[in-house]
């Protein structure tokens, strides 16, 4: 079968790899329309549910994309000030980039083509295939263009976040409440490297209002 996987992220890639191992007389190609190291966003966090779906499916690259990973056995929930540490929650985190290059790695070891910098943007670019699995992101093209078909729906919701990176480290998943005069802010934060953590903040819209936050810059809210 040849099969055209449109999207490089974790879900394209990972499927192309199941798929080869599942039948390794499958033809697959993959499209990313950015280059092999472009990311977006920090790390990522696994709870041990969602791993033992991976571990299942393949568990010599279960081993291989865990290897490395942070892991923390409780939550921290900081509430006024107070620390309440929720033992039985196993997490493991790893940064974006990593589980990529892992990804890529596996799925060009066994056999699976993977085009750099080729955004396809019409299902007729891909007519050769006898099947097309459409991995593009949120803003699908190949969604949006087959959307009479397929008939997708969106529902955004109100809340308001803020991704960042930082030195800062948190080895538990941190779920942090602050009381401020503008209303409470959340952050959800995580180590995810020996010298990274992802920094969360969320905040409902009233409150972003209120603190000024829909007039600031990147930069100002970066500070504020």
């Amino acid at each position: 079968m040849k099969i055209a996987v449109i999207g490089g992220g974790p879900g394209g890639l990972y499927f192309s790899l199941l798929a080869k191992k599942h039948n390794p007389a499958h033809e697959i190609r993959v499209f990313e329309q950015k280059p092999a190291d472009a990311t977006y966003g920090w790390g990522v966090v696994f709870s041990d549910i969602g791993l033992s779906f991976l571990r299942e499916a393949d568990p010599a690259f279960f081993r291989e994309f865990t290897a490395n990973h942070e892991r923390c056995d409780y939550m921290d929930i900081v509430h006024r000030g107070t620390h309440v540490q929720i033992h039985s929650n196993h997490f493991s985190r790893t940064s974006r980039i990593d589980m990529l290059n892992i990804l890529q790695r596996a799925c060009l070891d066994a056999g699976v083509e993977i085009e750099f910098e080729n955004r396809i943007a019409d299902a007729d670019q891909v007519a050769w295939a006898d099947l097309v699995v459409a991995s593009d992101g949120a803003n699908s093209a190949i969604r949006t263009q087959l959307s009479r078909h397929f008939q997708p729906t969106f529902e955004t919701r109100r809340n308001k976040f803020a991704w960042y990176g930082t030195p800062q480290l948190f080895h538990p998943v941190s779920l942090i409440f602050r009381e401020t005069q503008y209303g409470i802010f959340i952050a959800h934060s995580y180590q995810y490297s020996a010298t990274l953590s992802t920094f969360l903040v969320e905040v409902d819209p009233d409150t972003w209002q209120r603190a000024g936050l829909d007039r600031m810059n990147e930069d100002e809210s970066r500070r504020f």
